[in-house]
């Protein structure tokens, strides 16, 4: 008897060790998570080409850990987030009542995003890219204005995320400008506006909110802005496919060229025995669309080989170089419906760079 009220004694020990360790874990404060393995420039050092074309814009930004007033870690509130275009002017000492003093504050939502966790929340849209590519075009850019959507209610009223004050974490755009290729970029400046504190401005703390301080109640809302310091291109001119086929000497004189990545299994090396078989679409039909391609892209090859800036179709030149030298003309019918689009998409766009309707425009 005595040994069967040890067993339970040392089960009794075991279980209450376990729950005790399981309690500890959910109680200890998750460390916030810093940025690791990222190059980020520093306010006011992104420059671009203005027109620059992007592949995709994404809002990088960290949920931070809301310690309430009897020193408890809140959850998450899971409620979901606009994000939104700002039409007006604002800076750091904007407040709610300036910000909301004349109209319009905000205009279409272009993304939405639920915090589930602490740390970095990965928003991308086809709306927000976009937005940033008109901002990159040279449009208005007054940055982006976060509100909750979601329902008021929940395990916690509010969202807090790190600024671009804060010591880590910080709130960060990335730019696609190809599939691999990608800049990283921290907010100009970011505030959050109070409806409690209608008169008071928060740019310089070291957080950013949205939700409300009750249910119902007064709302946070966040702004940032990322104000790009754009060159302009005005190197040189394009010519057309039909002028560098015409013009022999002019064209031989710039070759060899690659279509595709150089060596890449199917990549073609261009020279003065092979440019006019392409020109001509001697390979295939002239319906193919990869044959099409190879036009395009060995002109506009030709153009920035000539002088002519070409960061207008960089990212459309290296995109294509991949897809052609994994794929030959041959495979043009087997192709996807997608990556038949993608392929005539690529087609357009330097189609237009030759004929200088994008870029430093055609030579008169």
């Amino acid at each position: 008897m005595k040994s069967n009220k040890t067993n339970l004694t040392v089960l009794f020990l075991l279980v209450a060790a376990f729950v005790l360790i399981v309690s500890c874990e959910h109680k200890t404060p998750v460390e916030t998570p810093t940025l690791k393995n990222e190059v980020i420039s520093s306010p006011s050092t992104f420059v671009l080409v203005k027109g620059t074309q992007i592949v995709k814009a994404e809002l990088h930004i960290c949920v931070k850990q809301k310690v309430n007033p009897n020193g408890k870690i809140d959850p998450v509130n899971g409620k979901e987030v606009g994000v939104f275009e700002t039409l007006k002017l604002w800076d750091e000492t904007t407040t709610w009542n300036s910000f909301y003093g004349t109209s319009p504050q905000y205009g279409d939502q272009v993304a939405s995003f639920t915090p589930l966790d602490w740390g970095y929340v990965v928003v991308t849209s086809a709306g927000l890219t976009e937005l940033v590519q008109s901002w990159i075009d040279g449009g208005t850019n007054y940055g982006i204005f976060l509100k909750q959507i979601g329902e008021c209610g929940g395990p916690s009223f509010r969202e807090l995320y790190h600024s671009s004050e804060a010591s880590s974490c910080n709130p960060f755009l990335r730019i696609y400008l190809s599939s691999t290729e990608y800049v990283d970029d921290i907010p100009d400046m970011d505030t959050e506006i109070l409806e409690i504190y209608p008169t008071a401005s928060f740019g310089g703390l070291n957080e950013l909110g949205t939700g409300f301080g009750s249910c119902p109640g007064p709302e946070k809302q966040s702004l940032l802005i990322w104000d790009f310091d754009l060159e302009e291109e005005e190197d040189g001119c394009s010519l057309t496919p039909g002028y560098w086929k015409t013009h022999e000497e002019h064209t031989i004189s710039l070759l060899p060229l690659w279509l595709g990545t150089e060596g890449g299994d199917h990549s073609i090396e261009v020279t003065a025995l092979n440019a006019w078989e392409i020109f001509d679409k001697e390979w295939g039909k002239p319906s193919n669309g990869i044959l099409k391609l190879y036009i395009h892209l060995l002109a506009a090859k030709l153009n920035i080989a000539n002088g002519t800036a070409g960061s207008v179709v960089s990212t459309a030149i290296s995109e294509a170089d991949e897809f052609i030298a994994a794929h030959p003309f041959t495979e043009w019918k087997d192709l996807s419906k997608a990556d038949q689009n993608m392929v005539l998409a690529w087609k357009d766009l330097l189609d237009a760079y030759n004929n200088g309707d994008i870029g430093p425009g055609h030579c008169d």
